[in-house]
This record gives structure tokens, C-alpha cells and sequence, in this order.
């Protein structure tokens, strides 16, 4: 026994998997991704300050009467800084990007998750 309603087939009470995936909703998550990469920039920003003084600017000078392991760390300790601080302004510049790129394009493609929308339109 099928009653057939408009767009869906109906089969003793229960919706067709055809007309379950009929009922997908296309979205444009632009703004939503613009606050995903806004939320990584700013933590980026506050501990790329943060590394600058700490690692950088106030690490241990090197002395001569320093063993050679000791002497070893602490030139690793000012190459982990700059590092760190150069990882720190990567993940902002690449979100930057990516903020930008959303907000300069005026017809996003539409999608059914956010997960899709990034993988659509954010490749860096």
C-alpha cells in the first residue's frame, strides 16, 4: 500500500530515503568560516606577542663559561623562539587570507555542511 504526496513517496508511514535526501538544505556558511578563522587568528596574534618576549628577546645569552651542552640549549632555546614566533605568523597570515578571500567573493557556492563549505571554498 504507497500513497504518493507531491514530492515523496510514503510507504506504510515512513518517508522514502529519496525523499530524505530531498529535504537537504543548501547554505552559504561564509560568515560562519569567517569566525572559524577569525578564532584561530586572534590566539595566534596574542601568543606570537607573547613568544616574541618571552623566547626571543629574553632568552639566555650564551657565556663562555657555559659547558657545551649548556651552551648547546640555550642557542636552541633562542632557534625554538624564532620558530615558534614564525609559526605563530604563518597561522595568521594564512587565516587573514582565508577571511579575505571569503569576503571578496560575492557568490559562494552553497553547501550542506560547514565541513563542506571549507573544503569547497577555502584552499590555501
Amino acid at each position: 500500500f504507497f500513497l504518493y504526496k507531491l514530492d515523496q513517496v510514503t510507504a506504510f508511514g515512513r518517508v522514502s530515503a529519496a525523499a530524505a535526501v530531498a529535504d537537504v538544505v543548501l547554505k552559504d556558511y561564509a560568515k560562519e568560516v569567517s569566525g572559524l578563522f577569525g578564532n584561530m587568528r586572534l590566539p595566534a596574534s596574542i601568543l606570537g606577542g607573547s613568544i616574541l618576549g618571552l623566547g626571543v628577546s629574553s632568552a639566555p645569552k650564551v657565556e663562555e663559561s657555559d659547558s657545551r651542552f649548556m651552551k648547546l640549549f640555550k642557542r636552541m632555546n633562542l632557534l625554538l623562539g624564532i620558530a615558534s614566533f614564525l609559526n605563530e605568523i604563518v597561522a595568521i597570515t594564512y587565516s587573514s587570507i582565508a577571511i579575505n578571500k571569503l569576503s571578496e567573493v560575492t557568490a559562494h557556492e552553497l553547501s550542506d555542511s560547514l565541513t563542506n563549505y571549507v573544503a569547497a571554498n577555502c584552499k590555501l
